[in-house]
């Protein structure tokens, strides 16, 4: 390599290392502008670099391959580099020159081999990045979490008024039953159609994550909640793709329209409000889908003051306990006793 090339090559490899270093604002079309020019130098007709989540992603070839360079003509392999990272994630890379080509050099291999490294260090950044992301923002089961749903609601409060949204939370009918007749496994493909149905009505504006089990909560544009409502009320969905079999699933849910002068900084208190109507129509015999009033916290914060006189009412005895006899009506004997218990406090009852 003469001293011109020698030059350009530390100048290219010093805008490259300058460029990488940006994780908050990195030019993927830059760094690889630049690692064009370098390879051109180092006489590389084709540069691959891979990423894999674990060794098995990679005997599967399931990762992300990227090609920063390739050139016209027949290429054969130059140089290539496999590490197995501390995370048990595969970074790897593969420089090729053209066939007619005379090898590297050790002082060109060397070069070669500090842009490859250079290629893998951002690779695996890029890549623990994306794996971080999937384990933070994500369950086991690939639906997006409740760190997920507070990350778009606060995204939100950013880029409009959230006075045009209503978050709704809501729980599967009968899914434990759902199970027992088509099995688990038809189950979670049921849970799953049902939720991107979900997914697709409320759009890129919106989101929808699992709590956990069968229990989710959304948030959606005012313009599509009577078509969401419609679904959480029923909707067939598919649970066996070879067949098309459809089983119909419902929830109860709770709503929460978020009015146009909501103030609080904390995202949990729309979520809070959208679980506390979910209760209660989950309690209710008449109405799968509830919205939600102040008179609900009300309630909420009365049934956690008495609650909390509990361990206080045990303590000093103020339950007492009634036997309601049970009598056979043919022969008038008494047959069992229903135990009822009342809380007496201060003379009065408190009520269940």
């Amino acid at each position: 390599m003469n001293e011109e090339s020698q030059k350009r090559y530390y100048t290219l490899l010093e805008q490259l290392l300058e460029n990488i270093n940006r994780p908050k604002d990195v030019d993927f079309d830059t760094i690889n502008d630049i690692l064009v020019e370098l390879f051109k130098v180092l006489r590389v007709s084709k540069a691959i670099a891979e990423f894999y989540p674990s060794q098995d992603h990679e005997k599967a070839s399931k990762g992300q391959i990227f090609v920063c360079f390739e050139s016209t003509g027949s290429n054969k392999v130059a140089f290539t580099k496999r590490i197995v990272t501390k995370a048990m994630t595969v970074i790897r890379c593969t420089v090729y020159m053209l066939e007619d080509e005379e090898p590297f050099d050790d002082e060109e291999l060397k070069k070669v081999e500090i842009v490859c490294n250079v290629m893998l260090n951002f690779i695996a950044y890029d890549g623990l990045q994306g794996i971080v992301e999937d384990l933070t923002f994500y369950d086991e089961d690939g639906y997006r979490n409740v760190r997920a749903f507070m990350r778009f609601l606060y995204e939100l409060k950013l880029k409009t008024n959230i006075g045009n949204y209503s978050a709704i939370h809501f729980n599967l009918k009968h899914f434990t039953l759902v199970n027992q007749e088509i099995g688990r496994s038809a189950g979670d493909m049921a849970m799953r159609n049902y939720y991107e149905l979900i997914e697709r009505i409320i759009g890129s504006e919106g989101i929808v994550c699992r709590l956990g089990g069968d229990n989710f909560v959304a948030i959606v544009n005012n313009e599509r909640l009577s078509d969401i409502i419609s679904i959480i009320e029923g909707a067939p969905v598919e649970y066996d793709c070879n067949d098309s079999a459809r089983i119909m699933v419902s929830a109860t849910a709770g709503v929460y329209r978020i009015p146009e002068d909501h103030t609080s900084e904390d995202s949990r208190d729309i979520l809070d409000k959208a679980v506390v109507a979910s209760q209660a129509a989950k309690k209710g015999d008449k109405e799968n889908v509830v919205y939600y009033d102040d008179n609900m916290i009300l309630e909420k914060e009365k049934t956690m003051r008495i609650q909390q006189m509990f361990p206080e009412a045990l303590a000093n005895k103020e339950y007492q306990v009634y036997y309601q006899p049970k009598i056979d009506i043919g022969t008038g004997i008494i047959i069992g006793a229903e135990a009822l218990c009342r809380w007496i406090r201060d003379d009065e009852v408190i009520s269940p």
